[in-house]
């Protein structure tokens, strides 16, 4: 689970840009009005595995800050912040191993101590290890009313990485939960 969420998160999203900054084209055109994106909803309790906000930086550059339901018992989550380039019609980053370094984690809901961090950090670049430094590319394929998040890593289709996404408004307050 936590390598599907974290891969995920790549392409989870909300743009905020700042005076001035470009909005960001698409498929992330919408974020630009604050919606982000909710991967795998739960719509009764809004809760998603995965939520991330993008900010179009003053170089250009677009940073995806990503929040990652990452463990169950207990809630673990997880918040990193990479650096991502739209590509034709998706969007695509590599995850490092330095991104990781620098994550933060809530463990129950309560920031985690020093201890759990470093564990924390070892055990994802460990489940992560086949993906670090990989290009992942997604792309948002409409279905209904819902896009499928389909992933490629080093241009190969994952379908086992496909995933419901949804766009929502930050007022409706949508959290990583299970």
């Amino acid at each position: 689970m936590r390598r599907l969420a974290l891969v995920a998160a790549l392409a989870v999203l909300a743009v905020w840009s700042p005076a001035g900054v470009c909005a960001p084209p698409s498929p992330i055109a919408r974020a630009a009005r604050g919606d982000v994106q909710c991967y795998v909803p739960d719509t009764a309790r809004k809760t998603c595995q995965s939520i991330a906000a993008y900010k179009v930086l003053a170089d250009g550059k677009i940073e995806n800050t990503a929040i990652v339901l990452v463990g169950l018992t207990p809630v673990v989550v997880m918040q990193t912040s990479t650096l991502v380039a739209i590509k034709g019609d998706q969007l695509c980053g590599p995850l490092k191993a330095e991104d990781i370094d620098k994550a933060t984690f809530t463990v129950g809901g309560a920031p985690a101590n020093d201890g759990q961090i470093v564990i924390l950090r070892n055990q994802m670049k460990e489940s992560m290890a086949d993906l670090l430094n990989a290009t992942i590319c997604t792309a948002y394929v409409p279905q209904g009313e819902i896009l499928i998040a389909k992933e490629t890593v080093d241009g190969v289709s994952q379908p086992k990485l496909d995933q419901p996404v949804i766009w929502v408004t930050q007022a409706e307050a949508y959290k990583v939960a299970p």
